[in-house]
């Protein structure tokens, strides 16, 4: 369950009483401390962008799929052709409470959303 608000609305506590609380309550939700995690991704951002800074190599725009492949130790197209795996952070997703993709997704748009990473649109026209 994930309450939705905007990020400058203060954090709604738990009742017990309510719809959502009980909903909550009957979905056995479990919360874990992600903090590791969180650093971990914040390590994979912070080398990715000195990676790209690197006049020697012929690098590539940082997205958040090159990320979120790191984060998740993918072995997959994206990964061979930018050779992600030669990065430090790559290969250290052991024991990790985020295990899904879609998880560090979502992780990664709420450490964006609180500014802890800054992100940069290109828009092409």
């Amino acid at each position: 369950y994930q309450s939705y608000v905007w990020s400058n609305d203060p954090d709604i506590l738990e009742c017990g009483e309510c719809d959502n609380c009980k909903r909550r309550e009957a979905d056995g939700a479990v919360w874990y401390d992600i903090k590791v995690e969180a650093l971990r991704l914040i390590k994979i951002v912070q080398e990715l962008v000195l990676r790209g800074r690197n006049p020697n190599l012929q690098f590539f725009r940082i997205t958040i799929h090159d990320i979120v492949d790191v984060f998740c130790d993918a072995k997959n197209a994206n990964v061979r052709d930018k050779d992600l795996i030669s990065l430090k952070v790559y290969g250290y997703n052991k024991n990790n409470k985020i295990n899904t993709h879609e998880s560090c997704y979502y992780l990664l748009d709420i450490l964006i959303s609180k500014n802890v990473i800054k992100q940069e649109i290109e828009l092409k026209s």
